[in-house]
Order: C-alpha cells, then sequence, then structure tokens
C-alpha cells in the first residue's frame, strides 16, 4: 500500500507485510514502495517490479 509519508507504506509479497527498508526472504532490500509496484536491490542490481493491472 502506498502512502505519501514513507512510514506509512506497507506491501505484501509471498503472504508477509514488508516495509521500506527490510530484507525479502534475507536477500532482496525492499528499497521504495512507489504507487505503481516496488523497487528492491541486491548484489548492486536494482529491480522494479510493477503491480499486475496498474
Amino acid at each position: 500500500m502506498w502512502a505519501p509519508e514513507p512510514r506509512d507504506r506497507m506491501v505484501f509479497l509471498n503472504g508477509r507485510k514488508y516495509v521500506e527498508g527490510q530484507l525479502v526472504d534475507g536477500r532482496l532490500l525492499l528499497e521504495r514502495i512507489t504507487e505503481d509496484g516496488v523497487v528492491l536491490s541486491a548484489e548492486g542490481q536494482r529491480i522494479r517490479v510493477a503491480v499486475p493491472g496498474r
């Protein structure tokens, strides 16, 4: 869920709740939650994942 204030943002991935700055599965950093998806990073590579239907 995107919100104007970063502290209010959250996303559910694989049934678990995450906020910006947390590690997903211990290896992907959830850098940012955007209005239309998320930005993850691992090993210096950034990956943008869009929410289907947006």
